[in-house]
């Protein structure tokens, strides 16, 4: 006999996980069913729940087993000791033991030929995250590299008003009516808002504003011959935000060398990944990597060990950008 469950999440993972806690089975004991996949809106707005149902299909009970006749035959103790014994088709199972390698002891044969293998490993899985680094903390990438720089007047008055046309149906949906000013920097142009019903357009740790700042670079590139690039900013949000994390960068750093252990920060955008590197590029007493994959992908920081020499071995790009030049992380 079967019986189903429903129940509803964030993502249909959650959905599953719920539904199968009201069945009180786990995951693999059900047939899954998803009801409806959920949505996240529009800039997170009008997020909707996934649905799922899972079906459990109740084992019957086993008959209880006929009791051995009391005048029925005895068994011998080697035939007892014989049903015991484990057959061929049922292995024994062993834990499995971790043993860490030993300083000063020198393998031989066979287990020699093995070390070499797991240290060519080690050493192919190095070079493999060492070059994922240094395609991240290359100072730019070929698209930035092309950016067109922004000069005051009828050029930065054109970007501007194509960039508001885009934003303003945003704002005027959540009935924000912010403040406009613009500034250019380093040849890029910055749009600042001012004003309230603001917090919106930032978002958990700047989110939803990273997210409209990408559709109005798309939106302005979109029927120009040439690439330029715009930021958006909430009334010094990104300046703040850089504060911040960079005030958090050595702090994190501190703490890796009072331990002696790693520490992981957590999971953040490219652009913010970048800050903290920057932050601690110049403290030759920690390093630090990024680990994981996107969305989860975090800075871990850990201290280097006493006589290690100084710089960060993975800064260099292939086209050869010193440790100081920003790069895009």
């Amino acid at each position: 006999m079967a019986k189903s469950y429903e129940a509803s999440g964030k993502s249909v993972d959650e959905a599953i996980d719920a539904a199968c806690a009201l069945a009180g089975v786990g995951i693999e004991d059900v047939e899954i069913e998803i009801l409806d996949l959920g949505g996240k809106g529009l800039f997170g707005f009008g997020q909707k729940d996934a649905r799922v149902r899972v079906t459990v299909e109740e084992k019957q009970s086993k008959p209880a087993a006929q009791p051995a006749s009391t005048f029925g035959p005895r068994k011998n103790k080697k035939e007892l000791r014989q049903r015991k014994a484990p057959t061929a088709a049922e292995p024994e199972i062993r834990p499995i033991v971790i043993v860490e390698p030993t300083q000063g002891v020198k393998p031989c044969g066979t287990a020699a030929r093995g070390d070499n293998r797991d240290r060519k490993e080690i050493a192919d899985s190095r070079a493999h995250v060492g070059a994922e680094q240094r395609a991240e903390r290359r100072p730019e990438t070929r698209r930035e590299s092309r950016a067109t720089v922004i000069e005051a007047g009828a050029m930065a008055e054109s970007i501007f008003a194509d960039a508001r046309a885009f934003v303003e149906p945003i704002f005027n949906y959540i009935g924000a009516n912010p403040q406009y000013s613009t500034e250019i920097r380093e040849g890029i142009l910055w749009i600042i808002l001012k004003g309230e019903k603001l917090g919106l357009l930032i978002g958990r740790r700047g989110e939803t504003l990273n997210a409209i700042q990408y559709l109005i670079n798309l939106a302005v590139n979109k029927r120009r011959p040439d690439h330029v690039r715009v930021v958006l900013d909430v009334d010094g949000y990104r300046e703040s935000r850089e504060q911040t994390l960079s005030a958090l960068a050595h702090k994190m750093a501190e703490k890796a060398i009072k331990s002696g252990r790693r520490v992981e920060l957590e999971p953040m955008n490219p652009h913010e990944r970048r800050i903290v590197h920057i932050a601690l590029q110049n403290d030759s007493r920690v390093e630090t990597i990024s680990h994981g994959e996107e969305p989860y992908r975090r800075v871990v920081v850990t201290a280097r060990r006493s006589g290690k020499r100084g710089g960060r071995r993975n800064d260099r790009g292939r086209g050869g950008a010193s440790p100081n030049s920003p790069a895009e992380q």
